[in-house]
């Protein structure tokens, strides 16, 4: 069975634009997160670790260029 998460995050434009054995696998392997305000997800610099999606709320994006 689904969750409300998971319906969400199908229903979205470019997750429903994948094949669908694609988003069974990131959903089997996916992890929910639930941050307070002003928590960071990850930061410029950090090693990847995996693949970020927003189900609800809002997120700040801040990065700073090669060029500055």
């Amino acid at each position: 069975m689904q969750t409300k998460a998971q319906i969400d995050l199908r229903r979205g434009a470019w997750f429903s634009s994948l094949p669908e054995a694609m988003q069974d696998d990131i959903l089997r392997s996916a992890v929910r997160l639930k941050l307070k305000r002003g928590k960071h997800i990850f930061r410029q610099g950090d090693p990847a670790t995996g693949l970020f999606g927003l189900v609800s709320g809002e997120a700040q994006v801040i990065g700073t260029t090669i060029a500055g």
